[in-house]
């Protein structure tokens, strides 16, 4: 590690991988009547493990928008692990923000590669993971957990 760059994937895993086609789309002509549209839905669990390792999950799901058209894939589910070392100088807000930005945007990359790689020779062509925001994601997670600690206030 460097100032430059504080955090590195010192390892990563893949825990789940599912790719479930559809098999009213088996010909090329079944997959030329526009884009795919997929509902992508998003979890990141961030855990501390000491104070310079993190173990951090992601898990994307994609679902197709049903419509008229026929869908290549049914469901593409997609889980990866990775173990990050930040360097400890760091405070613990900097390195939060950092743990909790950077390490699902890197897990990414790696399940985005991995879809593409399992759907390469798929009709149509590969799968790509749609990119995700992860500054709003985290601002709606933060947003409703918020509202859910207001609940229970008012419930207790």
């Amino acid at each position: 590690m460097t100032d430059e760059a504080p955090m590195d994937l010192v390892a990563a895993r893949v825990v789940r991988l599912i790719v479930r086609f559809s098999d009213d789309a088996i010909s090329e002509s079944d997959c030329l009547d526009g884009p795919e549209l997929f509902k992508v839905m998003v979890d990141v669990d961030v855990r501390e493990a000491d104070d310079v390792h993190y173990q951090v999950s992601l898990r994307i799901r994609c679902l197709p928008v049903k419509g008229d058209r026929r869908w290549r894939f049914e469901r593409i589910e997609v889980e990866v692990q990775g173990r990050f070392e930040v360097v400890p100088e760091l405070g613990e807000g900097p390195k939060a923000r950092m743990v909790g930005l950077n390490a699902p945007s890197i897990l990414h990359g790696l399940a985005r590669g991995l879809v593409a790689s399992a759907t390469g020779l798929c009709v149509g062509g590969p799968f790509i993971i749609p990119t995700v925001n992860f500054v709003a994601w985290w601002r709606r997670r933060l947003k409703t957990k918020r509202g859910d600690d207001r609940e229970q206030e008012a419930q207790g």
